[in-house]
C-alpha cells in the first residue's frame, strides 16, 4: 500500500499542557481550542487565573489545503472541556477545568461557549446548571447535546446529566447517571440511546471503572 506523509506546521501559540479540544470545521478546516500551560511556561496566549495557574485563551484553525494555521485570540480559556459540532455548524465548547498542571489541579466549570463558524465569532452562553469536567458530550437525535459525568481534583466523580438545546441556547437537567464517573466514554447507539462506560471514580489513582 502506498501512503504519503506530510509534516504539519507547529501551532502558532503553544499549548503544552493537556486537553485542548479540536473539531472539524465545516469549511474543511480544523478548529483547535484551549489547553493548559506547563509550569513556568508564559507565552502571551497563557492567561493567569490566580491559584489555578495559567491556561490557553486562544484557538487556532488549521487548513489542510495550505498546511497553515490561523490564530484566533478569542478561544475559550480552559482545558478538559468537550467540543461538539451542532446541526447548524456551530461548535459548542462546554465545561472543563482551568489547570496549571493538568490533571493534578483540575477543578470544574459551568461555563460554555458557542463558536459560529460562519462569522468566526465566540459567544458566552448562560451558565450550565451543573459543573462538568472530564465529561462526555453526545449529540441526540433531536439535535440536543447531552453532557454526562464530571471529575475534578480533590472530589469523587459526580453524576450530573445536562442537556443543551441549541434552538433556544438553553440548558436543562436530566436524570443523573446511575454511577458517578469522569474520563469515561459515551457512544450513541442506533436506537438513539447513549451508552456510557468506563472512566474513573476520582483522581487519586484508583482503578478504572469496569461498569456501564
Amino acid at each position: 500500500r502506498n501512503t504519503r506523509r506530510r509534516r504539519i506546521r507547529r501551532l502558532p501559540s503553544p499549548a503544552p499542557g493537556g486537553m485542548g479540544r479540536s473539531r472539524h470545521h465545516p469549511a474543511g478546516r480544523v478548529l483547535v481550542a484551549g489547553g493548559s500551560c506547563d509550569n513556568g511556561a508564559t507565552p502571551a496566549s497563557c492567561i493567569p487565573l490566580g491559584d489555578f495557574g495559567a491556561f490557553e485563551g486562544t484557538a487556532e484553525l488549521y487548513d489542510p489545503e495550505t498546511g497553515k494555521w490561523e490564530a484566533d485570540p478569542h478561544g475559550p480559556p480552559r482545558s478538559g472541556m468537550t467540543a461538539t459540532r451542532l446541526e447548524s455548524g456551530s461548535i459548542l465548547f462546554a465545561g472543563g477545568c482551568p489547570p496549571v498542571n493538568y490533571p493534578a489541579n483540575c477543578g470544574s466549570l459551568s461555563a460554555a461557549t458557542l463558536y459560529d463558524q460562519a462569522s468566526g465569532t465566540w459567544t458566552e452562553l448562560p451558565k450550565m446548571p451543573a459543573e462538568h469536567s472530564l465529561h462526555t458530550a453526545s449529540m441526540l437525535s433531536d439535535g440536543r447535546v447531552m453532557l454526562a459525568g464530571s471529575l475534578s481534583q480533590g472530589l469523587p466523580a459526580q453524576n450530573p446529566v445536562t442537556y443543551f438545546n441549541p434552538a433556544s441556547n438553553s440548558w436543562s437537567v436530566g436524570p443523573p447517571l446511575a454511577q458517578a464517573r469522569g474520563g469515561h466514554a459515551a457512544v450513541a447507539l442506533p436506537d438513539g440511546r447513549i451508552l456510557v462506560s468506563g472512566g474513573l471514580p476520582d483522581l487519586t489513582g484508583q482503578s478504572p471503572l469496569g461498569t456501564a
